[in-house]
């Protein structure tokens, strides 16, 4: 009887922590729901934050243990007033690998131009170089071969709006 008694509180224990778990899991859903995806690839435009990015070229720089995508974008600021970018939120994608801006190359292409605050006066427009470095180890042996057959994303933000920047190397 006890044994019994011990069954049917467990089975209403799960049951119960069950529903809690899907009330929440709705819950929380519905208030964050996915972000809008907006894809642009070479030469077309995409907005975010009051700004106007366009990839202008994507290459990739050879190397056996580790290679750099080098993504040119041009970047117009479309709103009234000055303001900056961040640049160390971007990042490079590509299926389920990710990495952040290379802070070391991007002062070597970029002199000059902060990561931290990339200012820009009301229609100003500059033309910066994002580099996002990879290594050998990140990938599986024959991804690593094909690895400029890929396409590459850049991510520019995540949340309401993923903003991508693709593109594939010459």
């Amino acid at each position: 009887m006890r044994k019994k008694i011990i069954g049917i509180f467990g089975i209403l224990a799960v049951v119960f922590l069950s529903v809690i778990f899907i009330w929440n899991y709705r819950r929380i859903n519905q208030m964050y729901p996915n972000p809008e995806l907006l894809k642009a690839g070479i030469g077309e435009p995409e907005e975010l934050d009051r700004y106007e990015f366009t990839l202008t070229d994507f290459q990739m720089t050879d190397g056996e243990e580790m290679k750099s995508i080098l993504a040119n974008v041009h970047i117009k600021r479309i709103a009234e007033g000055g303001g900056t970018i961040n640049m160390t939120a971007v990042a490079g994608e590509c299926g389920g690998w990710n990495n952040g801006i290379d802070p070391d190359l991007y002062q070597v292409w970029n002199p000059g131009k902060s990561i931290h605050q990339l200012k820009f006066l009301q229609n100003e427009e500059e033309d910066i170089v994002i580099p996002i470095s990879m290594h050998k180890a990140q990938f599986k042996k024959r991804d690593w071969e094909r690895i400029d057959e890929k396409t590459f994303s850049i991510v520019l933000g995540l949340y309401p709006k993923k903003v991508i920047l693709e593109g594939r190397c010459k």
